[in-house]
């Protein structure tokens, strides 16, 4: 029992210094936090020029959602050889891209894939791959080079 004691320290210390990031957001290797509101901005500001009409459908769908305290979701059809999306209060099952609730301030991902664009991951590893570079150039003072 007294062997033990250390052993419940050293955890408690470990488990009291690995804290999250105050910001909410995601903790990589080295101190490198990535703010979960930068990478849901830049996914959209990207969207917002690649796939205009997945923009509008999201924002619409969140102003919505906000009115009237529901989830709604973003569908996609495709008719000919172009594709739409529409919003409704119910689940449209397969041709679901996405859902927003604006009450939990949530995007769920359903039959998102790579023609509606890219995913908020990837942009989170862009931002942090950005950070850990900075890092390393200001380790280097690479800015007081000539």
């Amino acid at each position: 029992m007294k062997n033990s004691f250390p052993i419940f320290l050293l955890i408690a210390f470990l488990g009291c210094s690995s804290t999250p990031p105050s910001d909410g957001g995601i903790m990589f290797d080295q101190g490198i936090s990535v703010s979960k509101k930068e990478a849901r901005e830049k996914w959209m500001n990207h969207i917002g020029k690649n796939n205009p009409q997945l923009y509008v459908a999201i924002i619409k769908g969140i102003m919505l959602s906000q009115k009237f305290d529901a989830e709604v979701f973003v569908s996609k059809i495709k008719a000919e050889d172009k594709v739409y999306y529409q919003l409704d209060r119910d689940n449209q099952g397969g041709s679901n891209v996405l859902s927003v609730t604006w009450k939990t301030r949530e995007i769920i991902f359903d039959h998102y894939n790579d023609s509606d664009g890219p995913t908020m991951l990837d942009f989170v590893e862009e931002i942090y791959l950005d950070k850990k570079t900075q890092k390393l150039y200001d380790s280097l003072n690479i800015g007081e080079f000539n």
